[in-house]
């Protein structure tokens, strides 16, 4: 397992994750337009001083993490 900065050659399989984690089939059904931060990651997450991160299993993607600056004290 590897913990990496996102890359934007990840955005796909991010998405992909997270919509089939989200639609686990015990709440309503979401999409993209529901999660747009995810076509935003750099400027929603690191270029606002938070960051996101991918965790790898021999190269396919296993999970994801992010943290957003709420402000100098704060993260979310």
């Amino acid at each position: 397992m590897e913990i990496k900065i996102f890359n934007k050659n990840d955005i796909k399989d991010v998405i992909d994750i997270v919509l089939h984690c989200q639609n686990d089939g015990t709440r309503e059904t979401v999409g993209i337009e529901n999660n747009k931060d995810l076509l935003q990651i750099e400027e929603q997450y690191i270029n606002s001083g938070g960051n996101f991160w991918v965790a790898k299993d021999n190269g396919k993607l296993a999970g994801t993490i992010g943290l957003i600056k709420f402000n100098e004290n704060i993260g979310i």
